[in-house]
């Protein structure tokens, strides 16, 4: 059976909402959608994702009928030992020892583990480690923590306080 992925639908509802504040063309796309979804049921596998709530959305529009054959299956951020493993199997295939303290205090440096901030952290502090250096000391987490919340990284980090606002922000 094909999979159809319809990625950041929510962000695309949004901009349907910028130029028609009633919500009349959100509604509209949204029903086309579920009847495309329906008509096609037994012969595609739909997955619609997206970084933001579409069920939020919908609710705050009272259009909940457009999703309501949705499986809503929200991922949110790793658990302990889930963060460790995903740390532990990018050190071994970079060949950089990350002992449980150093894993644990950059989980707890990055605060909410999902894998963008984890892997962003990894990424940095491997691009940064001195090349005769294998392990990755407390004191290197915090200097790449550090210097993600510089300027230069803001792009990094800008698109959820976009996103965060679209979603917070009234659509009417």
């Amino acid at each position: 059976m094909p999979v159809v992925c319809v990625d950041e639908l929510p962000i695309f509802v949004l901009s349907l909402l910028k130029n028609d504040k009633g919500g009349e063309r959100a509604a509209s796309f949204l029903n086309w959608f579920r009847n495309a979804r329906q008509a096609n049921s037994k012969s595609v596998r739909w997955v619609v994702a997206g970084s933001i709530g579409l069920d939020t959305i919908v609710a705050r529009l009272n259009i909940s009928d457009t999703i309501n054959d949705f499986s809503i299956l929200p991922i949110s951020a790793f658990d302990d030992a889930t963060a460790h493993g995903l740390l532990e199997r990018l050190g071994e295939s970079y060949g950089i020892v990350l002992h449980e303290t150093a894993r644990q205090h950059l989980i707890a440096r990055v605060g909410w583990p999902i894998p963008y901030y984890l892997q962003l952290m990894f990424s940095t502090i491997k691009d940064t480690l001195p090349a005769d250096q294998f392990g990755v000391e407390v004191e290197d987490i915090d200097r790449t923590f550090d210097a993600l919340l510089t300027p230069a990284y803001k792009a990094h980090f800008d698109y959820w306080h976009q996103r965060l606002a679209q979603e917070l922000d009234s659509p009417g």
